[in-house]
């Protein structure tokens, strides 16, 4: 049977993403079928952990189809951004499944059947839709390892049949591929996979000497998470006499960003030199944030006189999506 690409879901495209040159954000990915071609894995951890964060927080099922480790670095940078993937998985708002074992389940001699795919994929995304509002979002890699295996026709048969289940379901599919794999494999295998998609999502930032940043949920436990991140970082750059500002500073910061809003954050340490570093928390909300007077009984309201009193001096500046709040700090002698 010839199969044919089904595009009614995804909407009419002019031409195929590897033709445009469509690279879409992740943070503006909820539904569709996007793909990330990786170069590290450190790098395909965080870019679906960072799909799959952005709906967590929102209480959005989230799907892991992948290797038992990559299953585990992807939870290791949920759980750094803010996101409590223990308490995902009891809520059943998390799942992972292994790969290899899942493929198995609808693989005949290598070639994928369409009625056990269908017999055994959708019920997963179904069962984990439930009572959502939101809709899932599932990562997967079993195209991935049929490119590994070489098996390509049975990886473009599989991207044909997610695109099929997609035409009657709300959901997002992110998709990873190691660029190595595919570009080795065959001519041309890049566009071909791209054309399987709607978009191709971009390579996440890294981090440069002197630079380190990190994305955060808005969550309960999104100010815990940054204290660590600033820990960890500041730990690394033998700083650690400024822990203790820092911490309280980006503390501060990281409530405000979550409670005002109400969407992911972004926190980055640049190392100035002498001993000094900034801070910086970025968020979409274009309010700008004020020192304000808070009575001694109130229980809000001294997030930014707290910072102003720590820094050596900070700074908002507004942005086009929101706005940046910058401290600089600098270690400070302890009495004796």
């Amino acid at each position: 049977m010839a199969w044919q690409i089904n595009r009614s879901r995804y909407g009419h495209r002019r031409a195929p993403a590897w033709q445009t040159g469509l690279v879409t954000l992740l943070s503006g990915v909820e539904t569709g079928h996007v793909v990330h071609f990786y170069d590290h894995e450190d790098n395909l951890a965080r870019a679906a952990a960072d799909f799959l964060g952005a709906g967590l927080a929102k209480e959005a099922p989230a799907l892991v189809v992948a290797t038992p480790s990559h299953a585990a670095a992807i939870a290791a940078v949920l759980e750094a951004g803010g996101i409590d993937v223990a308490s995902a998985r009891a809520a059943q708002l998390y799942l992972e499944l292994d790969a290899q074992d899942l493929l198995s389940h609808f693989t005949i001699d290598g070639a994928i059947d369409p009625a056990l795919f269908h017999a055994t994929v959708p019920p997963v995304i179904d069962g984990l839709r439930g009572r959502a509002v939101q809709p899932v979002r599932a990562y997967g890699e079993m195209v991935d390892l049929l490119w590994r295996q070489g098996n390509v026709q049975a990886a473009h048969d599989l991207e044909i049949l997610w695109n099929s289940i997609g035409a009657g379901r709300d959901f997002g599919l992110f998709c990873g591929y190691s660029s190595t794999v595919v570009e080795g494999a065959v001519s041309g295998g890049r566009r071909e996979v791209a054309d399987h998609h709607h978009a191709v999502v971009s390579e996440p930032e890294a981090d440069q000497d002197g630079e380190a940043s990190r994305r955060f949920e808005p969550t309960l436990f999104a100010a815990g998470a940054a204290r660590r991140f600033v820990r960890e970082i500041l730990d690394s750059w033998d700083l650690a006499p400024l822990m203790p500002e820092a911490e309280l500073v980006v503390s501060e910061l990281a409530t405000n960003a979550a409670v005002h809003a109400a969407n992911r954050f972004t926190v980055a340490l640049t190392r100035l030199g002498d001993g000094r570093v900034r801070l910086d928390v970025t968020d979409s909300a274009k309010s700008r944030p004020t020192v304000q007077r808070a009575e001694p009984t109130a229980t809000h309201g001294r997030g930014l006189r707290i910072v102003s009193a720590i820094a050596e001096e900070w700074s908002v500046r507004g942005r086009p999506t929101g706005k940046t709040v910058s401290a600089i700090l600098a270690a400070r002698p302890r009495p004796n």
